[in-house]
């Protein structure tokens, strides 16, 4: 990446690939993700000549949830650390 400041990661998931398998019942689900993307706030800068790291933590338990009509939905919940 270039160097300077940046204030957000988005994160591009493809919709067609991402599935849940229901552990009751061993059946594999389409997984909803709404706008097929994830935007992480929160700021960080890549300096000029150097490298940063970035560390995201993905809390799948709080992320994956199961609708009324049995699909499930991805409500990601991602931490920058």
């Amino acid at each position: 990446m270039p160097a300077g400041d940046y204030e957000f990661i988005r994160i591009e998931l493809d919709q067609s690939r991402s599935n849940v398998i229901d552990k009751s019942t061993g059946v594999t689900l389409p997984l909803k993700i709404p706008s097929e993307e994830i935007k992480v706030l929160g700021g960080f800068t890549v300096p000029k000549g150097g490298a940063t790291n970035v560390v995201l933590d993905f809390d799948a338990d709080k992320s994956l949830v199961k609708l009324g009509n049995g699909n499930w939905l991805l409500k990601p919940v991602i931490v920058k650390k």
